[in-house]
């Protein structure tokens, strides 16, 4: 019974940690996924090589740079829009989209509107600005869920981290989502 009292306690105060962590923690704290560019005047060949060599299925969206300035971004499914014969001759700028179409949240926003703005998002990740609106990187579930899991003093290994980053779920379960809801109830948002 005791022991029970105990993980109890200890429970509820690890709870109390989380809302502290979403109420007052920025996006500007958590290491974000790093964009990956491509120059507007590349073929869709170069594209399709760069398709090739990603690490990660969930990314499918390259960011367009011309001269260092970001101007747009592109889905890869843009390649099955041009016949194959044509890729040399066609060039991702001609295809971009803006930048401003992507869904957003600055780096000085809350965490817990972050939660919830990405909640409202189809694919589960949102483009991190700065305040001057140029690109910092990507967040998703699970890079604010590692966050809030380092805070608590959890570090996972890297293996765990890599499975979870694929699926773009909340690390173990946790469930953010649910956390802010029970705090807007309370009162305490």
């Amino acid at each position: 019974m005791g022991l029970f009292g105990v993980n109890s306690s200890k429970s509820e105060s690890q709870f109390f940690k989380i809302e502290y962590i979403l109420k007052f923690s920025k996006v500007s704290e958590i290491k974000l996924k790093p964009l990956r560019k491509i120059e507007y005047d590349s073929n869709f060949s170069e594209f399709n090589t760069l398709i090739k060599n990603k690490k990660d299925a969930l990314d499918k969206y390259f960011f367009v740079t011309n001269n260092g300035r970001w101007t747009g971004f592109v889905d890869e499914n843009i390649l099955k829009t041009v016949s194959l014969k044509k890729w040399e001759r066609n060039f991702v700028g001609d295809f971009k989209k803006p930048i401003d179409s992507f869904e957003t949240v600055s780096h000085n926003d809350k965490l817990w509107r972050t939660i919830e703005r990405l909640e409202e998002t189809n694919e589960g990740f949102l483009l991190v600005l700065n305040a001057a609106d140029i690109p910092l990187g990507i967040i998703d579930r699970s890079k604010i869920g590692n966050f809030v899991l380092n805070k608590l003093g959890f570090n996972l290994p890297s293996e765990i981290v890599n499975k979870l980053n694929f699926k773009n779920h909340y690390p173990l379960g946790i469930e953010l989502p649910r956390i802010i809801n029970s705090m807007k109830q309370k009162g305490d948002l």
